[in-house]
This record gives C-alpha cells, sequence and structure tokens, in this order.
C-alpha cells in the first residue's frame, strides 16, 4: 500500500523519498513521498503555483482544440466550454496565492493567447487590424481574467464571513494581537 502525501497548491517540490516501511496485521505498508508542500515560505511567492496550473490549463485546452478551434461552432459555446473546463482547472487554489503584476501579467497572456485560437486568429491579424483582446472577449461572452479571479476572492470572503466564529479560517481572519497596546491616536484593530 502506498500513501502518498501531496496538497493543492505546492509551492516547493522535493524529489521522491523512501520513508521507512512498517508492519501492520501482515502488511508492508510503504509510505512514499511524492511531493512535499512547504506552505509559508518566507519569500511569499506564487510563481511555482502559477506556473503549474497554466500548464495544467493549457494541456486541458490542448485536449479540447479540435472542439475549441471548429469553424462550425458558435463562438459563444467556445467560451462557455473554455470557462467550465480550462478557467476552472487554471485558476483552481488561486485564493491562496499571493498574486502580484508578473503573476497577473501571465494569467492575462494565457487568457488573451486562448481567446484569439478560438476565434480563429493570430497575433498577426490582431496587430494589423488592431483587434483588441477586450472585443475577442466580447465575441465569446467572457470576462477578463481579473473578473474570474476576483469572483474567486469574493466567493472565498463569502464562505468565511458565514463560517461559524469558532471555526478556524474565521479566526485567523479576524484575529489580532490584543495583549500590545496601541499607540494613542490609532485604531484599536490593525487591519
Amino acid at each position: 500500500i502506498e500513501i502518498c502525501l501531496h496538497a493543492h497548491s505546492c509551492t516547493t517540490l522535493l524529489p521522491t523519498r523512501r520513508l521507512k516501511s512498517t508492519l501492520i496485521n501482515k502488511w508492508y505498508i510503504y509510505s512514499i513521498c511524492k511531493r512535499v508542500c512547504v506552505f509559508g515560505d518566507s519569500s511569499l511567492k506564487s510563481d511555482a503555483d502559477v506556473d503549474a496550473r497554466l500548464k495544467k490549463a493549457s494541456q486541458i485546452f490542448g485536449s479540447l482544440k479540435p472542439i475549441l478551434g471548429r469553424r462550425d461552432l458558435d463562438v459563444k459555446i467556445k467560451g462557455r466550454i473554455y470557462v467550465a473546463k480550462v478557467l476552472c482547472v487554471l485558476l483552481y487554489g488561486s485564493e491562496c496565492w499571493c498574486m502580484d503584476e508578473s503573476l497577473l501579467n501571465k494569467l492575462r497572456c494565457f487568457h488573451a493567447s486562448r481567446a484569439r485560437v478560438m476565434c480563429r486568429t493570430n497575433m498577426h491579424v490582431t496587430r494589423h487590424y488592431h483587434i483588441s483582446s477586450k472585443s475577442l472577449f466580447e465575441k465569446l461572452g467572457i470576462f477578463d481574467i481579473e473578473h474570474y479571479y476576483h469572483c474567486r476572492l469574493l466567493r472565498w470572503g463569502g464562505h468565511v464571513a458565514r463560517m461559524d466564529r469558532s471555526r478556524l479560517p474565521r479566526k485567523f481572519l479576524t484575529s489580532w494581537i490584543a495583549d500590545q497596546p496601541r499607540p494613542p491616536g490609532h485604531p484599536f484593530n490593525s487591519w
């Protein structure tokens, strides 16, 4: 029996290691660690997470390219398939990413290039005829990537806000250090 340790959002991948085996009820149990995720990295960067999600979303889009690249399929349907299949894979776990402008640019480039593929155009045509990504998004019936990212953040915030006050995510989100007195004239809460 193999026991694999993994998580949905990894920042550091370590090589495979074989740990010690134990004998339980005539079965040898080997703990094999496929990947170890280190959370709370001091650099607070999500580059590895975003790159992994971009790779997975590219694979999904590649498998759907015979459908999304067809001429006879309505572009609105292509947009719906893209949002349902590709964007959900791309933004999986994005609620815990430490997003900065460079990562958002990677997501924007991916989103715009896939919109061009679904509209059966290329970068040369878009530059020559001044076709904006916004017009391609309107043609497909989709929004820009920031919209989907912020919707996920708001959905997660709503889940935490509706949680019972005794739950840990709610406690961590609404906590502060009470023992430290605030300087005169400063607010009581530090957020």
